[in-house]
């Protein structure tokens, strides 16, 4: 039984990043593109996320300012986040989208890539965040769970990744991998091809 179910959870995983790819991959192309333009513009990538997705933004600042698959140079990127007696300030009885909102208008320029991450079933506040980017002029980009409600956003983000996944777990694997390949061709597109 334990060996059947570590199959299943491998194949899931495996048939969803197969689905992912098929509906994500040229868009998440014209995304690093994007981004690699932006950069070499002298702006920035600010990466944001609700709840558990806010590693998934921890993990673009750090393969962006770092390196991914080879030596480079960092590249200008920073994690829109505050320490928890400070987000709680920002908040002031509203929801967490209101402290991202002041962090965009205080931190950002027009120009800059937002990447925008949040886990299934917990897209709340993502209309006031994509709005209050494209407000300030940033190009924005939601990496989001198969259930997102694309429909609920009065303002549309530049790009929407959309990931074929319903359940947490599925939706953070296939967020990571296709963070990694955005990544990859920025990385790529900026400083050249991986010798080796």
């Amino acid at each position: 039984m334990t060996l059947e179910a570590s199959q299943w959870v491998f194949d899931d995983s495996v048939d969803t990043l197969y689905n992912t790819k098929r509906h994500v991959a040229e868009s998440a192309a014209e995304v690093a593109q994007l981004i690699a333009q932006q950069l070499l513009s002298g702006h920035k990538i600010v990466s944001a996320g609700l709840s558990t997705a806010h590693s998934l933004a921890a993990m673009a600042g750090v393969k962006f300012s770092a390196r991914l698959e080879m030596p480079r140079p960092g590249l200008p990127a920073m994690v829109l986040g505050a320490d928890n007696a400070t987000f709680q300030v920002l908040c002031y009885d509203q929801e967490a989208s209101a402290a991202y909102v002041r962090l965009i208008e205080s931190s950002t320029s027009a120009g800059d890539v937002l990447l925008w991450f949040t886990p299934a079933g917990l897209e709340y506040g993502t209309d006031k965040v994509i709005e209050a980017a494209t407000d300030q002029g940033l190009n924005t980009v939601w990496i989001c769970s198969g259930t997102a409600e694309l429909s609920a956003l009065s303002t549309p983000p530049t790009y929407t990744l959309q990931m074929s996944a319903e359940s947490a777990c599925r939706t953070e694997e296939a967020q990571l991998v296709t963070l990694n390949a955005i990544c990859t061709m920025v990385e790529t597109s900026i400083f050249g091809t991986v010798s080796g």
